[in-house]
């Protein structure tokens, strides 16, 4: 319980620390790097990229472009749907972080709810039962295939950080750390969209996505290029939690 009050702590601190904003746009630092996953370095710039700005963009990833296109037409159509019905056939379940939730997170750096929907996919046993949307009839299984290549994308890039990071594991102990749809799996695919909303009123403190910090191994973000990723994306993380920049522990 100590951790989590720490991490609490930080993500308060983020928007008064202006971490990732002022600073970062001054000396270059906050720029995200492109790491190509074919290359022979690729595993020594993931590992430069995750212990300082702590976030790249991937490429050559292996997960298809098709698929990727197709869970954000599912996810567009999930959304267009009534308030009502998303709420009813998709009931959020905060113990296992499964469901729909509507304007409804709340961060710990601003105190407001976040200014947007998302549909949570955890991959536990049980955690989706009467939580599966009737509508798009694609969405659960485009939602599972999606899951799977998330979950092999993201073995790749956890062997290839736990030499630096964890060099006192057996290889493999990481990704082997993460399951689908088992008893304790905590995998989560998150979909989600940004509706339009009235400007904020003056000192209304409201964020589409508050200042945070994500607890967990690796958070795999997909966006659609151009202007398709204005109003949505789609996150996949791998639960087993770390806070935090990569730290080596061993």
């Amino acid at each position: 319980m100590a951790a989590i009050a720490a991490d609490v702590d930080i993500e308060r601190s983020l928007r008064s620390s202006a971490t990732g904003t002022t600073r970062s746009a001054a000396d270059g630092a906050g720029r995200v790097p492109v790491i190509d996953m074919s290359r022979p370095d690729a595993a020594e710039a993931m590992w430069a990229a995750a212990t300082s700005v702590g976030f790249f963009t991937v490429t050559n990833h292996g997960v298809p472009d098709e698929l990727i296109e197709n869970a954000f037409a599912s996810s567009k159509q999930f959304f267009a749907r009534d308030l009502e019905a998303k709420q009813r056939e998709s009931p959020f379940a905060p113990q296992l972080n499964s469901g729909f939730e509507y304007f409804s997170q709340i961060r710990p750096s601003t105190g407001t709810a976040d200014q947007k929907e998302s549909l949570q996919i955890t991959a536990r046993a049980g955690a989706m039962d009467g939580r599966w949307p009737s509508e798009p009839e694609a969405l659960q299984p485009v939602a599972r295939a999606m899951m799977e290549a998330s979950q092999r994308l993201a073995a790749r890039i956890l062997d290839m950080l736990e030499p630096r990071a964890c060099p006192n594991l057996e290889r493999g102990t990481l990704q082997k750390s993460h399951t689908l749809w088992g008893p304790g799996g905590q995998c989560t695919l998150r979909l989600l969209h940004y509706p339009p909303t009235a400007p904020p009123e003056a000192g209304s403190n409201l964020w589409r996505a508050g200042p945070h910090t994500d607890w967990c191994c690796v958070t795999l973000l997909y966006q659609l290029p151009g202007p398709r990723a204005a109003s949505g994306s789609i996150s996949v993380a791998r639960m087993n939690r770390v806070s935090r920049r990569w730290r080596k522990c061993g």
